[in-house]
């Protein structure tokens, strides 16, 4: 995969969904493949360099946006979306105000960021597609803490990524060895 390419293969039990979803910037082409449903859709996509972004790639957007948004600011973007068929979607990204996230029993002090999308009046009678979250450390430099939102599909199961496990993700972990 180059740089331009944004692949992602997804076998989610318990859903059988199998599919890969690949968005090439440079080509302005996006490509769903759905295994479970037999169906491919490709589409030429009206990316703007710099203002649309698809995925993980928003969490790099969030970080360099940081400086220049405050608390209750937003800016607005695009976002390539799955549903399955690949679309542009215009999405808002609002800095919200800071908060404490317990992770690994500790609180951190965080920036929270929703990736809202911007739906149409219309068209919310026919679509509908969940708010997306990105924590960020708060104190020095703006590191990753936690993502929480649909894995690829806006029906997909909601997902949270943190950065520091739970004691709850460590607990079938078998104990260090002694030396």
């Amino acid at each position: 995969m180059t740089g331009s390419v944004l692949g992602v293969l997804l076998a989610v039990a318990p859903h059988a969904r199998e599919g890969q979803y690949e968005v090439d910037f440079r080509a302005k082409r996006a490509v769903t493949t759905r295994v479970d449903q037999h169906k491919r859709w490709k589409e030429d996509l009206e990316i703007e360099a710099g203002k649309t972004f698809a995925g993980i790639a928003f969490v790099a957007v969030i970080k360099s946006l940081r400086a220049e948004l405050s608390p209750g600011q937003k800016v607005d973007l695009k976002a390539v979306a799955f549903t399955p068929r690949p679309r542009l979607a215009p999405v808002n990204v609002i800095r919200e105000r800071p908060e404490s996230v317990r992770m690994a029993g500790r609180t951190i002090a965080a920036d929270r960021y929703t990736i809202h999308p911007d739906i149409p009046a219309i068209a919310k009678l026919f679509v509908s597609a969940p708010d997306q979250h990105v924590w960020l450390y708060a104190e020095g430099p703006a590191a990753f803490l936690r993502y929480e939102g649909p894995l690829v599909e806006p029906n997909d199961p909601i997902v949270r990524v943190d950065t520091i496990p739970s004691r709850a993700a460590n607990a079938g972990r078998a104990p260090p060895r002694r030396r």
